[in-house]
């Protein structure tokens, strides 16, 4: 392209906002991606594919900070100077739930990379013996699974305090397999792990901080896992913290509260706030009716699926 390429990111940038922060982030992924354009159209060879002995680097950033921070929207940022690139196509979705795939408009873990949800046994992650990488990958979606991931080059995992070790482990065995670049951690692929540590851990497996102990004289399967996904965990490169609430910047007060309580510093006046916002309590006995008036569209946090 004739246009120049920090002129584009400037343009993105300005238009979507980005404070302080959201902009190293941005930064960071646009300008990997962006060279990495620049070395697909300039080698004579025209592979897609580059290692660490090609001086090449992949990114592997971890974007955290509470929600409402911009997290999603630095990511959309990227897309859009993808997309003027023509390269939209090569930006994959993931999250390892359903529910938070949907808000993403991407894929669960699971689907997006054909993985079973209870793995063969992973006996060698000997980069000679590929073969240990196939038993991750289910025998249906193999056959297409390089085909999908073929063209991606950047990949968004969002939620990551409800990502495992042992999830981690699978998705690089998979991303290995399907880019057929056995010897980069996630195939070579430019990742950006999105989300809050300090919201819920995982449902099943060991949560990404946790720590592996060194000496164990049975290890098994499930360990394993844990061990390699701690080792995945541990390649990232680099780490942005989103701190400028952006989400309810217009009620600082509520703000700061949710903020407190996030790690678990509420003070009284906290507490007289959420106690305020329930929909029935000492003053409203018969509850609120919330399908009158701006009630409709207000949010409302409840204990179960069933309400």
């Amino acid at each position: 392209s004739s246009f120049d390429p920090i002129s584009v990111l400037q343009a993105v940038a300005q238009r979507n906002s980005l404070n302080e922060m959201q902009l190293v982030a941005f930064g960071l992924i646009s300008n990997q991606f962006l060279d990495l354009l620049s070395r697909e159209v300039n080698n004579s060879a025209a592979s897609s594919e580059f290692t660490s002995g090609d001086g090449y680097k992949p990114l592997r950033l971890l974007l955290c900070g509470p929600g409402g921070t911009g997290k999603t929207h630095v990511i959309h940022s990227v897309q859009d100077v993808m997309k003027f690139y023509g390269c939209e196509h090569q930006l994959r979705f993931l999250a390892p739930t359903g529910n938070a795939a949907a808000l993403i408009d991407g894929m669960t873990c699971h689907k997006g990379l054909g993985l079973k949800i209870t793995s063969a046994t992973s006996a060698s992650r000997n980069s000679k013996n590929k073969n240990c990488f196939d038993v991750l990958v289910s025998i249906h979606n193999k056959t297409v699974l390089r085909d999908e991931w073929k063209n991606v080059k950047v990949l968004f995992i969002d939620e990551v305090s409800l990502l495992s070790l042992q999830l981690l482990c699978e998705i690089d065995h998979a991303l290995r397999f399907a880019k057929e670049n056995y010897d980069e951690w996630f195939g070579g692929l430019i990742v950006v792990f999105a989300g809050d540590l300090y919201q819920f851990p995982p449902v099943q497996g060991s949560p990404l901080y946790q720590s592996v102990e060194s000496d164990s004289d049975n290890i098994t399967h499930f360990e394993l896992q844990r061990r390699l996904g701690r080792l995945a965990w541990r390649s990232i490169t680099d780490v942005v913290e989103l701190t400028e609430q952006q989400r309810m910047k217009k009620d600082p007060e509520f703000g700061a509260a949710v903020l407190r309580l996030r790690k678990r510093q509420c003070i009284y006046e906290d507490v007289d706030l959420f106690n305020s916002r329930l929909i029935k309590n000492n003053l409203n006995e018969n509850g609120v009716d919330m399908s009158s008036g701006t009630n409709s569209s207000a949010v409302v946090l409840v204990r179960s699926n069933l309400t």
